[in-house]
């Protein structure tokens, strides 16, 4: 007495397919949230010579294997510099120090250029400031908003199949 089972080549080809779907839709969804962090850091960052606003890059990280995993890393480009002036002339900085020291709330207040955007952008979405902690801010607001999203994603192809 044997018994056949059919139908498991179809199931498996259907449940590969839903991985794909999903794995697409969720690469999509932190591309997207990694442009979102880095537009949000880019407008809540300080305005001084704007070498910060220009030093944000978005990097995509792959690792292939079994556990490999795809991340998206919004971060300031180490060899970006700006001029900084000192009593005894200019000299070059590196923008991730002074992003350091910015992120950190070491300068309180801010500078002419700095009030002026934040005016400017307080007048295009309300919960947006240009100060201290601002890479902190935007990854956590990017976090919370594409978190549902991603869940959504998942549970809406997973319904699908």
């Amino acid at each position: 007495m044997g018994l056949k089972i059919v139908g498991v080549k179809s199931t498996q080809f259907r449940l590969n397919n839903v991985v794909q779907k999903t794995n697409r839709a969720v690469y999509s969804l932190l591309e997207q949230a990694a442009k979102e962090a880095k537009r949000r850091a880019e407008l809540q960052a300080h305005l001084d010579t704007g070498a910060l606003e220009k030093a944000f890059r978005i990097r995509r990280l792959s690792r292939a294997g079994a556990g490999g995993r795809t991340v998206f890393e919004v971060f300031i480009d180490p060899n970006a510099r700006r001029n900084q002036r000192t009593r005894n002339g200019i000299r070059r900085q590196r923008v991730i120090t002074y992003a350091k020291r910015l992120e950190s709330g070491e300068f309180k207040g801010l500078a002419r250029k700095s009030r002026e955007k934040d005016q400017r952008v307080r007048n295009t979405d309300p919960n947006l400031s240009v100060g201290s902690g601002f890479m902190a801010r935007s990854m956590n607001y990017v976090e919370a908003v594409y978190r549902r999203r991603i869940e959504r994603a998942v549970s809406q192809i997973t319904n699908r199949g």
